[in-house]
């Protein structure tokens, strides 16, 4: 498996940002461009976050690469998730699903 293909796997928020982005000038990134793509998340605190916390990464590595001297992400704050994140299934919606579902379209193995 090729490292775009896991990377499409492990980051598939990342995907819409990087067609719409990826072409720029990492050196005229500012403040305002990431508050920006960071607002089009607000909805969802934690992918806003999540797509915060990757920016943050790549910006660093801009850095370690000297095509940077700052990392503007790391100017913006993280949105505030008030969510309850994913219940436990009960036992009824764990034999609903099953019932629901093909066993023989489960996973059977894990990516690398």
């Amino acid at each position: 498996m090729g490292q775009a293909v896991k990377h499409k796997i492990q980051y598939p928020g990342a995907t819409p940002y990087q067609d719409r982005h990826g072409k720029k000038p990492i050196a005229q990134l500012e403040r305002r461009h990431v508050q920006a793509m960071l607002a089009e998340k607000a909805e969802t605190p934690a992918a806003a976050n999540n797509l915060r916390k990757r920016l943050i990464q790549l910006l660093d590595h801009a850095i370690s690469l000297d095509w940077r001297g700052d990392n503007p992400v790391r100017a913006t704050k993280p949105y505030r998730n008030t969510g309850t994140g994913f219940h436990s299934w009960e036992e009824k919606e764990i034999a609903q699903f099953l019932r629901s579902t093909n066993p023989a379209h489960w996973p059977t193995e894990q990516l690398p």
